[in-house]
């Protein structure tokens, strides 16, 4: 999330104002496990597609959904 000290402490400020209002930073790293992604990426690397000029690229999944927490009968949460 950070490259250097500056962007590190943004982070944990931004971490401390989102706790102030009861609210979460959360970071999306589904890209790095897309099969058909990583499979470009070999194929840029190696030399089959030629020189990258430019790229966008969007993850269209459809609507968001929302998964409602689980709770053990102590009332702690369990993962869906």
């Amino acid at each position: 999330m950070a490259v250097d000290g500056p962007g590190y402490r943004r982070i944990i400020e931004t971490g401390k104002l989102a706790t102030e209002k009861k609210l979460n930073v959360v970071v999306g790293l589904q890209f790095r496990y897309e099969i058909a992604l990583n499979k470009m990426v070999e194929k840029i690397h190696a030399g089959e597609i030629g020189d990258v000029l430019s790229m966008d690229v969007y993850y269209n999944i459809g609507l968001a959904t929302v998964h409602p927490r689980k709770y053990r009968s102590n009332g702690i949460g369990i993962s869906n």
